[in-house]
């Protein structure tokens, strides 16, 4: 089974959709790094590999099963060394429960998934530098969705690929908290005069610069409990809420300021 599709970005980039999510294939001239391996529905090694000619590498952005399943093709992949112990090594079985309540499809079985990784999880951390020949990517790591959630510079071409560390929803699921989420982004801004353009892996790959600062309002709103604290429905939790007022009705849970990133996070994050 092979779902997926891709597009050339820019000379050295090429985007792969997967269900829901979106992977990247960066290439250099002696090498390649596929950042992030999807759903693990179809064969995405085989696929990758027959747009470039170059070694590739996995780079995961940070653990969670979305940006994951598809690592058991390879037998090494690289993940920040602050999610190891969330990485999602689950059999394929697992897997297809888990993917058809994420995403409501069941066109899809066992047969399919790729295999439970058996190979060896490499770290990487923040400010290391990936030569892949005329591109470098370096790792500035953005904690709060995970620990480890982490963004890559592309140096040369002045691209900053948020992955799922700033969003519309940047979600505070796991054990990080909104303290460190400020800090994280505290710690992006460093690097604002580095990178023109940013490239996330959900709800479209290119975003405009500086919504990244409305994340970090919410977060010291959550922090300091001047948030709007506003319950919402999302991703099947219990109990979450928004730190800016939303629209419930929007699948999207829009701001209703017309401002684009928000926080959405458990009880237990909000410290």
């Amino acid at each position: 089974m092979s779902h997926f599709t891709h597009e050339r970005i820019t000379h050295n980039v090429i985007k792969i959709e997967d269900i829901g999510v979106l992977a990247l294939l960066i290439e250099g001239k002696e090498r390649a790094v596929l950042l992030d391996t999807g759903m693990g529905i179809g064969n995405i090694r085989a696929y990758v590999e027959q747009l470039s000619d170059k070694p590739i590498t996995v780079y995961l952005t940070h653990a969670h099963g979305d940006h994951t399943f598809g690592v058991g093709w390879w037998d090494e992949a690289y993940l920040n060394e602050k999610d190891f112990h969330l990485f999602a090594n689950v059999e394929p079985q697992e897997r297809v429960e888990l993917i058809a309540r994420l995403t409501g499809r069941d066109d899809f079985d066992v047969n399919d998934m790729a295999p439970k990784f058996t190979g060896r999880l490499c770290p990487y951390h923040d400010g290391d530098e990936i030569d892949l020949g005329g591109t470098t990517l370096k790792v500035v790591e953005v904690a709060g969705h995970t620990p480890g959630c982490s963004m890559f510079l592309m140096k040369e071409d002045r691209i900053m690929i948020y992955g799922d560390a700033v969003g519309r929803k940047s979600g505070l699921w796991s054990d990080g908290t909104a303290s460190q989420l400020v800090a994280a982004l505290e710690h992006l801004q460093e690097y604002d005069d580095q990178y023109d353009r940013i490239f996330r892996f959900h709800h479209g790959l290119e975003w405009p610069k500086g919504f990244a600062q409305e994340v970090l309002e919410c977060a010291r709103n959550i922090v300091n409990h001047t948030d709007a604290h506003q319950r919402v429905s999302f991703g099947g939790f219990d109990e979450v809420y928004s730190a800016s007022l939303v629209d419930v009705n929007d699948p999207e849970l829009s701001r209703l300021d017309g401002k684009v990133g928000n926080v959405l996070y458990l009880p237990q994050n909000a410290r």
